[in-house]
């Protein structure tokens, strides 16, 4: 017992015991596990009732050796990092402090809950698809953790079914006046009507996603309302009418610069510093990488397609073999068609997603995007080669893998989030209290 009291009090004489505050920071900054977290805060509430009845039992044994057993694990691996050479070099310094995300969903478990929200979906005329859309944001942000910890997705169906039957109410309408009674006044009605309330709807799409996500407890708000994005749209709708399209990337740029600052992590905020002259950069890299691996397979398939059709024309017993050649070569022709698409995306994709993090920050944390465009491109392809061979049953399957590359190829600087996550917890029950509970929307963002 004498024994089992002088272990107790070592803990008491540990700073990290002394009171709350002490303690989340020392759980945050040693990016210590659910399950060991658990077991600490055991033991610091086992302290306090010790300290008032200074009584203890042997039944606490276990838990007492096992918190000192962590502390000392993250103790001593925090003495091997301060006695370690410090490192010169900046590109190895950012390259020790990030962190990746990492994705532990799996296919045949993710195919499940799939298959089930097909069926139930179908059976339901479409209204049970707003708990799938639940419960497969739920699966995915449970299973994508940074620093051993998942991120929650709390929406609930009935908001989102809300919103999209408001959606389809407005849709109907117009399917209703346009088709079946005739009416172009009410149609055209309802296009301007629909065109008016589209930044509105956005912006609801937005604060919805971003406050029904949350890591270790802390939201994501977004502080914006709708005025803003009227302006946006009305000014960068005219502007890209006016250039033909080729202000795009101007307005790209400063739609993320929309979105980005002004968006929070609990009582922290996002910023966004990409500029456009090196969003335009992206665009042209995007044209140029397209342009290497479409333009000589074109001109390829269009050279033997012309020699090879010549060649058959000219010889009458030949001709026959032209009705096979041909719609093969025009197969070929839409395949490719497709893998270009498929390239075009993945690309544009990888560029733009790389350039927009690695130009945000939040605080003092960075973030840091590698994917690669060609990678990217084939695991598009190949997906829905995929999907098309197994008629949609390895969906699920195309889903996983593309997220799994994503959170792979995406990094948070690991220092500073600690840091900042254990001054954050402090702060996050003074927010949240401005949710507007009317309905919420939410589309594919």
């Amino acid at each position: 017992m004498n024994s089992l009291n002088d272990k107790f009090k070592t803990l008491l004489q540990s700073k990290i015991y002394q009171n709350s505050e002490n303690f989340n920071q020392y759980i945050s900054k040693n990016s210590i596990t659910q399950d060991e977290e658990q077991t600490l805060l055991k033991a610091f509430q086992k302290l306090k009732d010790y300290q008032i009845s200074q009584q203890i039992t042997p039944k606490d044994a276990f838990l007492i050796d096992k918190a000192i057993e962590i502390q000392k694990k993250y103790d001593n691996r925090s003495k091997q990092l301060a006695d370690s050479p410090v490192i010169s070099s900046t590109k190895e310094t950012q390259k020790e402090s990030f962190e990746n995300l990492e994705f532990r969903g799996d296919s045949k478990e993710y195919f499940k809950i799939w298959i089930v929200n097909i069926f139930l979906t179908i059976v339901t005329i479409g209204i049970y698809s707003a708990w799938a859309k639940v419960r497969t944001n739920r699966y995915f942000y449970a299973n994508t953790f940074y620093k051993g910890n998942s991120f929650e997705y709390t929406a609930t169906p009935i908001a989102i079914l809300k919103g999209r039957l408001i959606v389809f109410g407005i849709y109907a309408i117009f399917i209703a006046s346009s088709q079946i009674f005739l009416n172009v006044y009410i149609s055209i009605g309802i296009l301007i009507l629909a065109l008016l309330i589209t930044p509105w709807i956005i912006n609801k799409a937005i604060k919805f996603k971003l406050r029904n996500i949350k890591h270790r407890n802390i939201n994501f708000y977004y502080t914006k309302n709708s005025p803003p994005f009227y302006k946006f749209f009305l000014i960068h709708l005219v502007l890209n009418i006016l250039t033909i399209g080729l202000a795009y990337p101007y307005s790209l740029n400063k739609f993320k610069s929309l979105l980005i600052n002004n968006a929070q992590f609990g009582t922290a905020k996002f910023a966004y510093e990409g500029t456009t002259s090196n969003m335009y950069k992206q665009f042209l890299k995007a044209i140029g990488l397209y342009l290497s691996v479409t333009v000589l397979p074109i001109m390829i398939i269009g050279v033997i397609g012309s020699l090879v059709s010549s060649y058959l024309s000219n010889s009458e017993s030949l001709i026959p073999l032209l009705y096979i050649f041909l719609p093969i070569i025009a197969i070929l022709g839409y395949v490719f068609l497709i893998f270009a698409g498929f390239i075009a995306k993945g690309i544009y994709d990888a560029l733009i997603s790389n350039f927009v993090w690695n130009n945000t920050t939040l605080e003092k944390v960075t973030f840091k995007s590698t994917l690669k465009p060609f990678k990217l491109a084939w695991i598009y392809f190949s997906n829905i080669i995929v999907i098309i061979l197994s008629l949609g049953l390895l969906a699920p399957w195309a889903k996983v893998r593309v997220t799994r590359y994503k959170c792979e190829h995406f990094a948070i600087s690991a220092m500073d989030v600690s840091n900042f996550i254990a001054t954050k917890q402090q702060n996050q029950s003074a927010l949240g209290e401005e949710v507007e509970d009317f309905f919420d929307i939410d589309i594919g963002f």
